[in-house]
């Protein structure tokens, strides 16, 4: 189940982009997987139709756990994501003391071994049911580290990086990728609503990035254009008299 389920139009506007970005001449200029979901939402902005809920003044996205059974086939149990907030990572630092202390880990000296305590700390609040009361999912952060294996909390990880993308309010960076997004995205809203979610200076970068797609299409096009009428005079009989 994809978190942000493309619909039809984003699915045209993506084709478009990439053909644009074809006859640009300019190859690499794809969305990277760390800004699809980003992107995604530039084309759409249904997400109570993706299912995302607020509860207890949290935001709430739907998705899954999901790891490989005995049998081959994949176990995938849907949960809500919750993004951590200051409190919650303090709450989970806290906790991962407590659980280094417990195993004799020290956390200055085995560093990387507290951080991993810490992440599954902080995990395991983000986890949470995906029916009221919406409680955690498993809020013992060593039972989901015995559960799951590395990569199935590395995917829970990343889902959460692209939701705090998500949830930016005033974005400034904006990738070659976006900006083709967004100027997709405006001409088929026929609107600046687009350009609303991103602060001043991204909303510049947009504009002057508009206008360097466009003065290169313009550049290529004519560039052609003039090849090829150079090629027809320089074929054409020569008619006239002398």
């Amino acid at each position: 189940m994809l978190l942000w389920p493309m619909t039809e139009e984003a699915r045209e506007a993506e084709a478009d982009l990439q053909d644009l970005i074809s006859k640009l001449g300019t190859p690499g200029r794809t969305a990277s997987d760390q800004h699809r979901h980003v992107l995604e939402q530039l084309m759409k902005a249904d997400w109570k139709g993706a299912g995302v809920l607020e509860y207890a003044d949290y935001l709430l996205f739907p998705d899954e756990l999901i790891r490989r059974k005995a049998d081959g086939s994949w176990d995938r149990i849907p949960v809500m994501l919750r993004i951590p907030r200051e409190a919650d990572m303090r709450a989970g630092r806290r906790d991962a003391r407590a659980w280094a202390k417990r195993e004799s880990i020290d956390e200055k000296e085995d560093r990387d071994l507290f951080v991993n305590l810490e992440n599954m700390c902080i995990l395991a609040g983000a986890i949470r049911n995906n029916t009221p009361p919406h409680e955690a999912w498993e809020p013992d952060p060593q039972i989901l580290d015995k559960r799951y294996d590395k990569v199935c909390i590395k995917r829970m990880w990343n889902r959460l990086d692209h939701l705090l993308l998500i949830i930016d309010p005033e974005p400034h960076e904006l990738s070659g990728a976006e900006i083709i997004a967004l100027t997709a995205a405006i001409h088929r809203s026929r609107s600046l609503g687009p350009l609303v979610a991103y602060a001043q200076v991204a909303q510049t970068s947009c504009v002057v990035g508009m206008a360097d797609l466009l003065m290169s299409f313009l550049e290529s096009k004519y560039s052609s254009e003039s090849i090829a009428r150079s090629t027809r005079d320089f074929s054409r009989p020569n008619t006239s008299v002398l």
